[in-house]
């Protein structure tokens, strides 16, 4: 719970408030900002591998299946249901990455 909060709410809630202070700022640090946590995100992601190196063959094999699965049949539907709406191929391929990349670390 405390490194959901620190990796994903402390940031947000900064960021939210340089905005209401400056947009100009927030508008001209987006593109920095969002490279940095790109940089992050994969720090810590392969930060935490070493840790878990005995288990990761375990954690596919319980896992790996079904995830994926679970991320075809959203992206599939993600871009299949916008396409029968008759959306156009941008909106669909956005909608496909928004549905099948979403992360909810709440659930």
């Amino acid at each position: 719970m405390v490194q959901a909060i620190t990796i994903a709410l402390i940031p947000v809630a900064v960021g939210k408030a340089i905005r209401r202070r400056s947009a100009d700022l927030a508008a001209r640090a987006d593109r920095p900002v969002r490279i940095l946590s790109i940089v992050v995100l994969a720090i810590v992601s392969v930060g935490a591998l070493p840790g878990e190196r005995e288990n990761l063959a375990d954690y596919m094999q319980q896992v790996g299946l079904v995830t994926g699965v679970l991320h075809l049949t959203s992206l599939t539907l993600g871009y299949a249901g916008p396409r029968l709406l008759r959306l156009g191929k941008p909106q669909a391929t956005a909608s496909s990455k928004e549905v099948g990349t979403t992360p909810r670390p709440w659930h």
